[in-house]
């Protein structure tokens, strides 16, 4: 997968939609949850839909793990078939994604000043964790 022309600009206003979002429909299993939020950057980033074999195949906490166990396993593993062995987070860059094993979930790594970041879609809203508090980085190429 490689990232598209002008893709910095493209999540900067992937954010501001996303917040945007958050604020209308709030999260929402299947349709606005920590892997679309993460999945439609990629899609966004390089054309490619890493989430089409999960789309419109669950709408609740327990229907994506069932989902996850059937199709990958896990989402550890589901994460690893699509882009590979992850890298520490040290080695993350702006736009890659990141994983947490404490939460079982996915964000998109940032910069916030001079620090690296990584925002996070949970069902009480956005959070933003240092990246050396995560646990995986995922390269978006």
């Amino acid at each position: 997968m490689a990232r598209v022309a002008d893709w910095q600009r493209k999540l900067n206003v992937y954010l501001l939609s996303a917040q945007s979002r958050y604020k209308k429909e709030g999260f929402v299993w299947g349709k606005f949850d920590c892997c679309t939020f993460a999945g439609d950057w990629v899609r966004i980033a390089t054309g490619q839909d890493v989430l089409s074999e999960y789309r419109g195949k669950y709408s609740t906490k327990e229907q994506a793990m069932s989902v996850l166990q059937e199709l990958d396993g896990s989402l550890y593993q589901a994460l690893v078939n699509r882009f590979g062995e992850p890298e520490h987070p040290s080695k993350a860059m702006r736009g890659d994604i990141a994983y947490r094993e404490a939460i079982n979930g996915l964000g998109i790594y940032l910069t916030s000043g001079a620090r690296m970041a990584a925002l996070f879609l949970g069902e009480q809203g956005f959070a933003m964790p240092k990246a050396k508090d995560t646990h995986h980085a995922f390269k978006v190429r």
